[in-house]
């Protein structure tokens, strides 16, 4: 449809024309002919982000986020920008002090008819609270409820003290301690049950 616009200034009237693609063609009244000149003019619907999908309970340092967090693009009215396939989403993880942590796999997502997902991320240090704060260029930004992430499964043994004062038949006298790691290098500091068993090579 066309709207007529209102004049202001030296421009007493305006007719305006929708188009589907979000643009708008102004006429304005020419000086010297009958004839009108459009002016082109275009507008973004996209507003801000909003945060979809819910926080895991209880995520794992190091393993995928499940399940994936996901951001919605919203107009001024609230609703889903179905028609966005561009708008490109960042996602920080912040801890309880608002300190950044360490990610793992995709930390950008391009939207699809309007909801950007994060297929890929991880957590790459246990915390008891993080929070998950999306930004996209001239959007106002989200952030999640906070979780928190346990440290992942063991991937690793580490020497924290080697043994010294090896004699035959004798104790170590300087015995050895280990700590178990997860994939991200954090201490599995919630691990009471395993057993780590030592032997000697020559």
């Amino acid at each position: 449809g066309m709207w007529p616009g209102g004049g202001g200034g030296g421009v007493s009237s305006a007719l305006l024309v929708p188009f589907a693609d979000g643009k708008i063609s102004v006429f304005l009244p020419s000086a010297t002919s009958n004839r009108t000149s459009p002016l082109v003019l275009s507008f973004v619907p996209s507003f801000s982000l909003a945060f979809q999908a819910p926080p895991p309970g209880q995520a794992r340092a190091g393993e995928v986020l499940s399940p994936p967090p996901a951001v919605r693009v919203l107009d001024q009215e609230g609703g889903l920008v179905e028609t966005d396939d561009a708008t490109s989403v960042t996602v920080q993880a912040l801890g309880a002090g608002g300190e950044p942590l360490p990610t793992g796999g995709g930390a950008t997502a391009v939207a699809v008819s309007g909801i950007a997902t994060f297929t890929t991320l991880s957590i790459d240090s246990n915390a008891s609270s993080v929070v998950l704060r999306f930004t996209a260029p001239a959007l106002f930004p989200a952030s999640s409820p906070a979780f928190g992430v346990a440290p992942g499964p063991i991937a690793l043994v580490y020497f924290t003290r080697e043994p010294e004062g090896v004699f035959p038949g004798s104790s170590f006298v300087v015995q050895p301690a280990v700590e178990l790691v997860d994939v991200a290098g954090n201490l599995v500091d919630d691990d009471s049950f395993s057993t780590v068993s030592a032997g000697l090579e020559r």
